[in-house]
């Protein structure tokens, strides 16, 4: 029995040694005032465009996985973070760079991948955010990818520091109303003519 448990040991610490992990970052938000500061009592939310191999398996299913989505949902006054793979309030007064969110799975393996986008919003609760940004890394990306070599080691989505001027209103679901009712207005009158 004694050497049952130990060889049991032996593959539990075996097993978290060659976890791979994946972890989801972004430095210095900086307030929607366009003051310059960090913000503080932000939420951002990491939403996947896609997932490969093992990590489909482990990651859950996503409601949005495009940017347009999220921008038609912002004006539709439907907009909801469910669909979203990690989530959380963010920001420190003290601090300019955090690690969102973390994720440890030993079905990661070689040839796996995943992509996502990140939305900030500037409140800790989406629902009472004025503005909200898309994240972008230093090349200006605004997808990223990770892709896993081997079934351990450690990726990340790196986003790196947001520009104060990259915030951008959130709509109001009225005025996306009546954009709606407009275009569809206009396709009909098309339509009959």
């Amino acid at each position: 029995m004694k050497k049952i448990l130990i060889a049991f040991s032996v593959v539990v610490c075996a097993a978290c040694l060659n976890a791979a992990t994946f972890s989801w970052v972004i430095n210095n938000v900086k307030e929607s005032s366009g003051s310059g500061n960090n913000a503080t009592g932000y939420s951002a939310y990491l939403f996947l465009t896609a997932a490969s191999g093992n990590v489909e398996s482990f990651v859950p299913t996503a409601t949005i996985t495009t940017l347009d989505a999220v921008i038609a949902d912002l004006a539709a006054g439907t907009f909801s973070a469910d669909g979203a793979y990690f989530s959380g309030p963010i920001g420190s007064a003290t601090a300019g760079a955090a690690v969102v969110a973390t994720g440890i799975s030993t079905s990661f393996g070689a040839g796996d991948s995943l992509s996502g986008f990140v939305v900030i919003f500037d409140s800790s609760d989406y629902t009472t955010a004025e503005n909200y940004m898309i994240a972008k890394n230093a090349s200006g990306d605004e997808v990223l990818t990770a892709t896993w070599t081997g079934s351990s080691g450690a990726k990340s989505l790196a986003f790196g520091s947001q520009a104060a001027n990259t915030w951008q209103a959130v709509p109001e679901p009225t005025s996306g109303l009546l954009m709606l009712v407009g275009l569809a207005g206009l396709a009909l009158r098309r339509r009959r003519a």
